[in-house]
């Protein structure tokens, strides 16, 4: 695929346009995700780089592309809850979308279960 379909799709399975609307103070950086999303998904060799690993590209590729609005929103929570340096923004934000779709149940779990602790 061009890069221009990518973009159109991952525009699509992310509910871009909603997500800029309910989030417009966040627009340049949803826009900046989708574009490295589409990089990524984009690139040549068989092998993509981030988070310390080297993952097969048909495996990156399959799973940028079942990234939805809600693990748009999730990483976006996560940013903003984020205090420390990140030194590698690019290789953060892939490993962040990478595994948004295999840890955002746990993650929301566990602030239920911390909240229900709080408030218990």
């Amino acid at each position: 695929m061009d890069r221009k379909t990518v973009i159109k799709i991952l525009k699509r399975n992310t509910g871009y346009d909603a997500l800029i609307h309910d989030n417009p103070n966040d627009a340049e950086q949803i826009a900046e995700i989708v574009e490295l999303l589409a990089d990524t998904y984009c690139q040549t060799g068989q092998y993509i780089s981030f988070g310390g690993k080297k993952i097969p590209a048909t495996d990156v590729r399959e799973r940028i592309m079942t990234i939805g609005i809600e693990h748009m929103r999730y990483v976006l929570q996560c940013l903003k809850r984020n205090t420390g340096m990140i030194k590698n923004i690019r290789g953060y934000l892939l490993s962040c979308l990478y595994n948004a779709p295999v840890t955002i149940h746990s993650y929301y779990r566990s602030q239920v279960q911390y909240d229900l602790a709080k408030d218990g």
